[in-house]
């Protein structure tokens, strides 16, 4: 499956209920405006999917990642690894 990060340009509990409703098995909360989200789905289904294209949620973009790097908790390298081997 891939994964995207779906990112808020402000804090957003509705948007993050959404993805826990939608994704129940398949997110990571980076933080209260940051999500890894792991789907089959393009970005623009995910998108329409949650509202996200409607404007709904305010200003929100999502991106496919591709390539990573860097410092995280254990936590999320090993949930980006479990994903990725779906």
């Amino acid at each position: 499956m891939a994964i995207y990060v779906i990112l808020s340009l402000e804090e957003n509990p509705s948007l993050e209920e959404r993805i826990k409703h939608d994704f129940p098995e398949d997110f990571y909360r980076l933080s209260d405006r940051e999500w890894l989200v792991s789907s089959n789905k393009i970005a623009k289904a995910i998108s329409d999917d949650l509202e996200i294209s409607e404007g709904k949620f305010g200003q929100i973009i999502i991106f496919w990642v591709s390539g990573y790097f860097g410092w995280w908790s254990r936590t999320v390298w090993e949930w980006i690894k479990l994903k990725e081997g779906k």
